[in-house]
Formats: structure tokens, C-alpha cells, sequence
């Protein structure tokens, strides 16, 4: 207890460095335990279920992961290591009751879903999904419909059209798990479905597949002897054949990237990389300060080292002495920042986008996880340090104290550069996520978004949307309005096409004559259409002309459409995707899934107002969704903005860090040099020449971190830059700002101190000489 005293007394007797390693440390460590809170629950995502480890889902070998329905029976028959398989699907849909409509997650799926997950039942059991007509809900949306009332037996209807009586109630699916849902019907009832129809009535459905294997079942050679058995198998429809299947470990779903239309949550495995990187370079920069500072300060400790090492202390005895420091720097710092977590966790939030639970890191487990890391932080810490001190020798400390005063500090110098270096790095990322989310945000599409209006349209009301139309076109403040089976950035059709060895899938967008008035996108060649061409014509677009190969698309058709015209290239999927060959069917065929209204006026809240009254008018037991396009559109690069405001909140942070480290560096280096200062005034020396003396090393380390860190971020942010098909450049002058910026912080942050050095009186530093 007397030497945890004495050594917290030496601590504290250095004010400027135990402030500034407490800081750095606090704020660095408080970071990471919210970051590690965060891939905490991550990694806890669906590790409740009590199969886990005998759950697997399969997919195809190119990504796909829908089958089939028939596929589970012939899994379930035909292999015994398979102990049970529910087909699933995941949609967004609405259950009405008494003429409210209740917009939840339809889960599509089979009794066997039960067992497999092991959902716990609050009312009824596995078998109350057993008729098509059945509906179990959960918990939390059953209070949302019926309140306090028992929902056992009453009926609720599905998509505005299926009858479906309430047979059980479930408890909520946990917040840690990857599938999510409102309500659970029967796959036997499509109430919303995927499939192909290759005529006379024959119509195949898809669902995903989850299996539950027996204990102990080899997934390796289950997987061989399947794709083995199906490499046979030939279906009648033509669009899907039975491919190379694939099993997935359930546990490890969550993270398996690259899935098509998964229908389950994914855990954005770039921003956890992120996290990691950056949150291990802050803690860095923070070990980097402290050896910078506590190498430094010691200069003022040898006469303390000396004595002690004359009166017996042996080398084991000082390198415990300030190793111990070292401990006790940490331990407070820790502490601290249990309590700056709290205030740094909303801010964390905001830009993961979702809610993290720091009750995490007191679980006995993650508590003893972090004592250890902090002890390892502390030995990085201390380490060079206290070897540096011990194995001074008495006789070498008296007799040459001012050379050791002078010492080199390459490895101080070392540190500074790299801390420079991962400050030029995230302020350049920072500069490159920025500069591509504004590209993204500002590239012309194609078409004119702004004042344009996408509204969904639920096919159960399709039939009278020609009644709204025409009651909204009453107004002069809509232009005009267009219905579309899909939509920009969202569309539903493909369709084979044969021209050209075209290997691939044509795009499908059908619309009718209104669509060049609302969506404003150039006619390249051909004619605009006429009233009697619905129905009977199509466009495409400049890819789709290119890959014909045709010299005129006049007498040329699409499936039966002629095409009457050839329109610019647009972006109708998103800036990841390259343009491909879209077909402009006029056509209603295929029905109506969206409304989209070109609004003439400035005055958009009015606007808004009459589409509700309107819509409350002539769908009053029908929900309103609507969106303005650059805000649909916009969404889709949500993970960017959060990659960028991460590495903006954590850029701070890291300068911030870097600069207290320049700062406690700033202060011992002129301390050191007070008497040379001194000296050179004396003998008639500028402010300026002083100045340029003090701060050559600053934008000398600067320079050099530049240099280090140049050409591997350029290499990262080139290769992220690559994922999109329209994208900004990394152009070079990115890079210089970068530089003089990280420059001018770390002068910034050394400029007083030198300044008030360079402009003092020599007097004060030589009077005692």
C-alpha cells in the first residue's frame, strides 16, 4: 500500500504528462468499450436458439437462395441425416381488422418453422399453423391490434383480400436474432409469393430452406450426395435448374455477405472491420503518447534513479516502479472511461444505426476480458519505458546527466510519424467517403427527380387507381402522374432475350403513356407515344440498342411489342450497378405496383396534403405509402453515410489524440532547449529563426507520416471506389490537402508554446548560469 502510494505521488508530480496520458488513454478506452459492446452483439446475433448448431440453411452455388417448394419434402424424404426443414419467406405486408390496416413482417413458412427455431408458445402450439387459413402472431403485435382482447379465433385479413383466423400467439423474436418477424402464415397460403409460370396453368413457387440436421451429421458429405443425387434432376419450367447446392451454419448466416435476397438481417461486416481498425489505431495512438511522454519527462527522474540504485534498488525494483505507474495510468483511465461511455454511446449509435447494449461488458466473461486487455495496455504501455530507466547506471546518470538530457529520440520521432500517418490516412478517407456520398447524391440519373413522387399501389386496389389519377390530375398542382410494375431502383421483371448471343437478363419496366411526362427521360431516336399504342409497344434503352447489334429498331420487337423508340440511359437500379439493357413495356400485363406524380408548384406540403385527402377519400381502409424519389433512391447508400460519419466522429478523435501527444511533446522539447533559446537570442537570433527551430520537426514528422501513408490508403479507398460503377476519383490534390491540413493541426498545436518560447526573455532562461 506505501509504494501504491509513493508511485501514485510520482505520477501525479508530473502534471502535464499524467494529464495528457490520462486524457488520451480515457477517451480511447472509452471508445473501444463501446465498440466492443457493439461487436459483441454482433456476434451474439442468433446465438439463442437452442439447435444452433444442427441449423443450416442451403443455398445455390451462384448466391441464390430460393428453391423450389418442393424441394423440402424431397430433402426430408430422401435423407435421413435431415431431421426436420421448414420452407421460409420474409416480406413487408398488412393484416386489416375492422377496416384498420396493420403494416407488419409476414413470415411464410411451415409448422416444422417451430420446432426448428423452438418458439416459445403463449397460446397455442406448433399445429396453429397447420391450414392455409391460419395466422399466429406475436406477441407484441397482437397487443398492437387487439389490446387487452383475447385474438384467439377472431379474423384478420391479409393483403386486403385472405381471410386468416388467429389460432396462436408467440413470444417476440429476440432482438439478437437475424430473423425478425410481425406474424406467421402458412406457405400453403401465397399470400405473397415468388414464382415462374411456364404456361397452361403451371405455376412453380420459391421459398427459402432451413434445415435441421441430426447431431453429429457430416454437412460435407450431406452436400456431395445430394448435388450428387439432383445433378440429374430436370425441371419442366426452363428458367430454373437444379444447381450445386451449398450449407450454411445458421450461426454463421449473419455474416455471409454476397447472398441474393437473403430475407434475413446481415450484419455489415465493412463498418465492423472499420470499427476494429480504427478503434485498435486510436488505442495506438494513445500507447504512442504515453511512451513519447513518459520517455521524455524521465529526463527530470535520474537524479531519483541515481540515488536509488546507490542505496541498493536493483534494476528489477525501478522497472517494477514504473511499470506499476504504468498500471495505476491505466486503471484510472479505465475508470474514467466506464463513465465516458455513457456520453460517447449516442453518438456511436447514430451512425451504426442501431441501439448498443453496454450491459454487455459487465458479463463475468467480457468484465475479465477487459481487465486483461487493459493489463495488456498497460504492459505496451510501460514497457520500453521502464527497461529504458532500469538499465541506467548510476555512475553513467551522474557523470553524463546532460547528455542524457540530449539523448537522440529517434523512437520518439518513430511515434510521432506514425501518429501523424493515421491521421493523413482517415483524413484522406474521410475526403474520399465525403467527396463519393456527394457524387452519389448529385449525379444525374437519367431523370428528373426532384418534385417527384413515388406512391405504392397495392394491387387489391388497382382497379380504381384510374379513379385517383384522375380525381389528383384535378389539381394544378400535379403535373401529371404515371403507373409503373416496378420502379427506378426498384424493379421486379427480368425476361430472357434472344438477339444477338445476348448471355443475360433483360430489365423490365412497364408503364404507360404518361411516363416521358413524369419521368422526363430524352427520347434518343424513335417517337413519343400516341393513345392507341398502350398495349401494343416498347422502348428500350441505349445498352439494350448496343446489344442488339442492330442497325435500326425499326421492325423489331420484344416479346410481341413493337418497339417504337430508343431512350438515354438511365440509372434505374443504383450507382453500384452498371447500366444494363432495360425494355419500357407499355403495357399493363404484368399490373401496377407504383404511382409516380411529377408536382408542378413549389408549394409541396399543400400537394402532400391533397394526395392524403384524397387517398383517405378513395381507399379509406388502405394504407398511404409514399416517398419522394431522391430520398428512395438516396437510401440505398445509407451504409456509406455511416461508413462515413464512423470515420469522421473517429478522424476527430484521432487528431484530438495525436494533438495531445504534439502538445506534451511541444512542452518537454522547448523545456529542454529553454538555455539553447536562451543563448541564440542572446548572440542575436530571430523570433522567426527561433520559431523555425522549434517546428522543423513538427512538419518534418508530418511530411513523413504523409509519405507512409499515402500510397496504402490510396490502394484501400481505390479498390472501395471500384465497388461502384459511377464513382469519383481518388484525384491527387485529396491527398495534399490532407497533408498541409494534418500539418497545420500539428502546428497549430505547438504554435503557442513555441511562440511564447521564441518571444521570451532571455534573462529569465540564463540568470542562473
Amino acid at each position: 500500500m506505501i509504494r501504491f502510494f509513493s508511485n501514485s505521488r510520482a505520477i501525479f508530480k508530473n502534471k502535464v504528462t499524467t494529464i495528457i496520458a490520462i486524457a488520451g488513454f480515457s477517451a480511447s478506452i472509452s471508445i473501444a468499450l463501446v465498440i466492443i459492446a457493439f461487436i459483441i452483439g454482433e456476434y451474439r446475433i442468433d446465438k439463442t436458439y437452442p439447435h444452433l448448431d444442427r441449423i443450416y440453411r442451403i443455398i445455390e452455388s451462384d448466391t441464390k437462395t430460393s428453391f423450389r417448394e418442393d424441394f423440402r419434402d424431397y430433402l426430408l424424404n430422401s435423407y435421413p441425416a435431415i431431421d426436420d426443414a421448414c420452407r421460409y419467406n420474409n416480406y413487408s405486408s398488412t393484416l386489416t381488422y375492422e377496416n384498420h390496416p396493420y403494416t407488419g413482417n409476414m413470415i411464410v413458412t411451415d409448422t416444422s418453422f417451430f420446432n426448428i427455431f423452438s418458439v416459445r408458445f403463449l397460446a397455442g402450439d406448433p399445429s396453429s399453423l397447420s391450414g392455409p387459413d391460419d395466422v399466429v402472431l406475436t406477441e407484441t403485435f397482437a397487443k398492437r391490434i387487439f389490446g387487452r382482447t383475447d385474438p384467439i379465433g377472431r379474423t384478420l385479413v391479409a393483403e386486403y383480400e385472405y381471410p386468416l383466423i388467429v389460432k396462436g400467439i408467440v413470444k417476440d423474436f429476440p432482438k439478437n436474432s437475424s430473423i425478425m418477424g410481425d406474424y406467421l402464415t402458412s406457405s400453403a397460403r401465397k399470400i405473397i409469393c415468388e414464382g415462374t409460370s411456364y404456361g397452361e396453368n403451371k405455376n412453380v413457387y420459391y421459398f427459402r430452406l432451413f434445415l435441421l440436421l441430426k447431431a453429429n451429421t457430416e454437412t460435407v458429405r450431406l452436400s456431395e450426395k445430394i448435388n450428387s443425387d439432383i445433378a440429374g434432376i430436370t425441371y419442366d419450367d426452363p428458367g430454373r435448374k437444379a444447381k450445386k447446392i451449398e450449407f450454411i451454419p445458421f450461426k454463421e448466416s449473419y455474416f455471409t455477405t454476397g447472398l441474393e435476397r437473403s430475407q434475413t438481417l446481415h450484419a455489415n461486416i465493412m463498418l465492423i472491420r472499420l470499427l476494429v481498425i480504427v478503434t485498435t489505431a486510436i488505442i495506438l495512438l494513445a500507447v504512442f503518447n504515453y511512451v513519447n511522454l513518459s520517455t521524455a519527462s524521465h529526463t527530470s527522474r535520474y537524479k531519483e534513479i541515481a540515488i536509488k540504485k546507490c542505496t541498493g534498488a536493483h534494476n528489477k525494483q525501478i522497472f517494477q516502479q514504473f511499470m506499476s505507474e504504468s498500471f495505476i495510468l491505466c486503471f484510472l483511465s479505465f475508470f474514467l472511461a466506464l463513465y465516458l461511455s455513457t456520453f460517447l454511446k449516442p453518438f456511436i449509435e447514430k451512425f451504426i444505426g442501431s441501439p448498443i447494449d453496454t450491459g454487455i461488458l459487465f458479463l463475468p466473461v467480457v468484465l475479465i476480458s477487459i481487465v486483461g486487455g487493459i493489463l495488456l495496455l498497460a504492459i505496451l504501455s510501460g514497457f520500453y519505458p521502464a527497461w529504458s530507466l532500469s538499465r541506467l547506471k548510476p555512475a553513467f546518470i551522474i557523470s553524463r546527466r546532460d547528455a542524457l538530457k540530449k539523448r537522440p529520440i529517434g523512437l520518439r520521432a518513430a511515434l510521432n510519424i506514425v501518429q501523424n500517418a493515421v491521421s493523413v490516412a482517415l483524413i484522406i478517407s474521410l475526403f474520399i467517403l465525403s467527396r463519393q456520398i456527394s457524387f452519389v447524391s448529385t449525379t444525374s440519373l437519367g431523370f428528373d427527380t426532384e418534385k417527384l413522387l413515388r406512391v405504392d399501389i397495392h394491387w387489391r386496389i388497382a382497379g380504381k387507381a384510374e379513379a385517383l389519377k384522375n380525381r389528383l390530375l384535378a389539381s394544378t398542382s400535379i403535373k401529371d402522374i404515371c403507373f409503373t410494375h416496378g420502379s427506378p431502383g426498384s424493379i421486379y421483371s427480368t425476361s430472357s432475350w434472344d438477339v444477338n448471343d445476348f448471355d443475360g437478363y433483360m430489365s423490365e419496366l412497364s408503364t404507360d403513356t404518361s411516363f416521358f411526362n413524369v419521368f422526363q427521360v430524352p427520347l434518343v431516336i424513335g417517337r413519343l407515344p400516341l393513345p392507341g399504342d398502350f398495349n401494343k409497344v416498347c422502348y428500350i434503352n441505349e445498352t439494350a440498342f448496343k446489344t442488339s447489334g442492330w442497325e435500326t429498331f425499326e421492325g423489331h420487337d420484344y416479346h410481341g411489342l413493337e418497339i417504337i423508340g430508343v431512350v438515354s440511359d438511365f440509372n434505374f437500379e443504383n450507382l453500384y450497378s452498371k447500366i444494363n439493357p432495360l425494355a419500357i413495356r407499355l403495357t399493363s400485363d404484368m399490373g401496377i405496383s407504383h404511382m409516380s406524380l411529377r408536382i408542378s408548384n413549389n408549394d409541396i406540403p399543400a400537394t402532400i396534403k391533397i394526395l392524403k385527402e384524397t387517398w383517405g377519400e378513395v381507399f379509406p381502409d388502405h394504407e398511404l405509402k409514399y416517398q419522394f424519389y431522391d430520398e428512395w433512391l438516396d437510401s440505398m447508400y445509407k451504409s456509406e453515410e455511416k461508413l462515413s460519419a464512423a470515420i469522421g466522429f473517429f478522424a476527430v478523435f484521432a487528431i484530438i489524440i495525436s494533438c495531445l501527444g504534439i502538445f506534451g511533446m511541444a512542452e518537454f522539447t522547448i523545456r529542454r532547449r529553454i538555455k539553447e533559446i536562451g543563448i541564440r537570442k542572446v548572440n542575436g537570433s530571430k523570433t522567426t529563426e527561433i520559431l523555425l527551430l522549434l517546428n522543423k520537426d513538427i512538419v518534418k514528422w508530418s511530411l513523413i507520416g504523409f509519405f507512409i501513408s499515402a500510397v496504402p490508403i490510396w490502394f484501400v479507398m481505390n479498390k472501395w471506389l471500384q465497388t461502384f460503377a459511377f464513382h469519383t476519383d481518388a484525384e491527387w490534390w485529396i491527398f495534399v490537402i490532407a497533408g498541409f491540413l494534418s500539418a497545420f493541426i500539428s502546428l497549430v498545436t505547438v504554435s503557442w508554446q513555441s511562440i511564447r518560447a521564441a518571444t521570451k526573455n532571455p534573462v529569465e532562461a540564463l540568470r542562473y548560469e
